[in-house]
């Protein structure tokens, strides 16, 4: 399945109604719940992907947001990120799945 790639860079903020990119456009969760039955799972995971990843089945077309830094901390700094997104949509009362 094709997907539109977003990095978490671009991530302005996350909110109780989903997650704002920093050109305005957003992926809301209540277009993404359903997922494995569950009326609040919003995405998948997988922290041990390369890069890692969380995907939302947003409505057009699935939403991959990377976790892709760079440099001599980049994978203390991506798994630092991925556990921020993933405590930001706990916080706003929803859950993802865990493939890895």
């Amino acid at each position: 399945m094709m997907y539109k790639e977003r990095h978490y860079s671009e991530v302005k903020t996350v909110e109780q109604s989903g997650i704002i990119f920093d050109d305005g456009s957003q992926i809301r969760f209540q277009d993404c719940v359903g997922l494995y039955g569950s009326e609040t799972c919003v995405a998948v995971r997988d922290v041990t992907a390369a890069p890692p990843y969380f995907e939302f089945r947003t409505p057009e077309q699935p939403t991959r947001i990377i976790f892709d830094r760079s440099g001599l901390f980049a994978a203390d700094n991506n798994r630092k990120d991925f556990q921020s997104l993933q405590f930001s949509i706990i916080k706003a009362g929803f859950k993802t799945f865990d493939l890895s």
